[in-house]
C-alpha cells in the first residue's frame, strides 16, 4: 500500500516510496516500493530492521547525494529523527545509519538535504531551520 501524498525519491532510474504490506507473522511491515522508469516494472526492498516496524507515517524517503535515504522520526510530535542511507542501490545489506538529529524543540518536518550536507527542517511553529550534522547545531 502506498498513499499518493507520501514522499518519493527518484534514484537509479526509479521512483521510490515507503510502503507497507502484510507481514508473514501478522500485521504490517514497511518496505521500499520502486517503479523503474526504463523497464516499467515494480520491485520492493526491505528497510533496516529498526525502521521496518515503525509507523509508516513516521517515515520519509529522500535522495542523499546519489543514494536512497530514509528519515525515521521517533513519533508524531517528534523531537528526533534518524537518517538511514542505502549505500548500494537494491542491496539491502548496505543500509547504514548516517546520523540522528535530536533537538530541544519539536520538529515539524524534515525536508531533505542541502548541497553542503545540512538538513533543512521546520519546527512546530513553521520556522525553517538548517541542521548541520557535523557540528550538531
Amino acid at each position: 500500500m502506498v498513499e499518493f501524498r507520501w514522499s518519493q525519491a527518484f534514484v537509479n532510474g526509479a521512483v521510490n516510496w515507503v510502503a507497507y504490506g502484510p507481514h508473514r507473522v501478522g500485521g504490517f511491515q514497511n518496505l521500499i516500493l520502486a517503479f523503474n522508469m526504463g523497464t516499467k516494472t515494480f520491485s520492493k526492498m526491505m528497510l533496516p530492521p529498526n525502521v521496518a516496524n515503525r509507523h509508516v507515517s513516521c517515515l520519509l524517503v529522500k535522495l542523499f547525494e546519489e543514494s536512497l535515504a530514509v528519515f525515521c522520526h521517533e513519533q508524531m510530535g517528534r523531537v528526533s529523527c534518524c537518517i538511514w542511507v542505502m549505500k548500494e542501490y537494491e542491496v539491502v545489506e548496505s543500509w547504514t545509519k548516517l546520523f540522528s538529529i535530536k533537538l530541544p524543540i519539536m520538529l515539524g518536518k524534515t525536508l531533505g538535504f542541502r548541497k553542503n550536507g545540512e538538513v533543512p527542517l521546520s519546527n512546530d511553529n513553521y520556522w525553517l531551520l538548517s541542521y548541520d550534522p557535523g557540528t550538531k547545531q
